[in-house]
Formats: structure tokens, C-alpha cells, sequence
């Protein structure tokens, strides 16, 4: 997904008349990581007639089953998002070289 939408803000120049592209380019980066955990909820809402049958037999708590969920979901979504960003980031020409992210080390 990276690659496609990268590609089009791929080459935008460094002068202002980039700079509409260059905005549009980290909202739709910040927009599109929202929007896919907003896709999500839709299975939350799916499981919840099973988590209300074992809370119904003392199985697991709707709370410990919610938690567990976010604890094991948020190693994937770190992962996906920090590719997909780096990626992006590049592509999109917002910046052209690693030393003004890493500082003079």
C-alpha cells in the first residue's frame, strides 16, 4: 500500500510549490494508519455474542478478554504501521536523507 500511494507523491520538489503535495502527502499517511484500526471494530462486534455466552458460564471476563486482544494486537499494528511509514516516508520525498532523522552520531 506503501509503494502505491508513495508513488504518487514520489519526485515532489523541495520548493514551495511542493509544499500543498507534501502536506497532503502526511495527511494521508496519518489518516490512512487511522483507518485501518478503525476496520477493527467491525470483528470486536462479532466476537461479542461469544464473549457474552463464556461470561455467561464463568468462563472469561469480557474485560481480561478485551485487554488480552489489545496486548496481542499491538506488536502487529507497531510492526505494519512502522513499515508502512518508512516506506512512505521516503517514497514521498519528505526527506531525502538519514542524517537529519538520526542527528551527527
Amino acid at each position: 500500500m506503501s509503494l502505491i500511494i508513495g508513488s504518487i507523491y514520489f519526485g515532489t520538489p523541495n520548493a514551495s510549490a511542493g509544499f500543498q503535495s507534501k502536506g497532503a502527502a502526511m495527511f494521508f499517511s496519518v489518516l490512512l494508519n487511522a483507518l485501518i484500526s478503525i476496520t477493527e471494530i467491525n470483528s470486536l462486534y462479532d466476537q461479542r455474542p461469544i464473549i457474552e455466552k463464556q461470561a455467561s458460564y464463568a468462563f472469561v471476563h469480557p474485560f481480561t478478554e478485551a485487554l488480552g486482544s489489545i496486548v496481542a494486537d499491538i506488536p502487529v499494528k507497531l510492526v505494519s504501521a512502522t513499515i508502512f511509514n518508512i516506506i512512505f516516508y521516503f517514497l514521498a520525498s519528505l526527506v531525502s536523507y538519514l542524517c537529519s532523522i538520526f542527528g551527527k552520531f
